[in-house]
């Protein structure tokens, strides 16, 4: 009786055809990464002319707030522990909302594109 799995095992040449088979298939000049450049995205209905979104800083959205006047407003640090130490009144300084500072409002703009 013969030993079926030898004969259907893979040579050593045979990857080399399967690849060239499949690199037939794909249409020149479009690379692994060019395949689907230029289609419209699935379900989109636009021609592509929209600007993409601006994703927000979720870390900077839980630490500032903007105001009405369009400046930031954001909280102090050195009130989360160690406080038996600290005087009352730097405790109630620190307790109070402040401004960022102009050098840092860009910044701070930038993360927060819907604010």
């Amino acid at each position: 009786m013969a030993d079926w799995g030898a004969d259907l095992s893979p040579k050593p040449g045979d990857f080399a055809i399967l690849t060239a088979v499949v690199q037939s298939l794909i249409p020149r000049g479009l690379g692994r990464t060019g395949f689907c450049q230029g289609l419209p995205a699935k379900g989109s209905g636009k021609a592509g002319n929209t600007m993409p979104k601006l994703k927000t800083h979720s870390g900077a959205a839980k630490r500032f707030k903007k105001t009405a006047s369009g400046k930031f407003k954001r909280g102090q640090s050195k009130m989360r522990h160690i406080l038996t130490s600290k005087d009352s009144k730097t405790k109630s300084k620190l307790g109070r909302i402040v401004l960022v500072s102009v050098a840092d409002t860009p910044k701070v703009a930038r993360m927060l594109p819907y604010a």
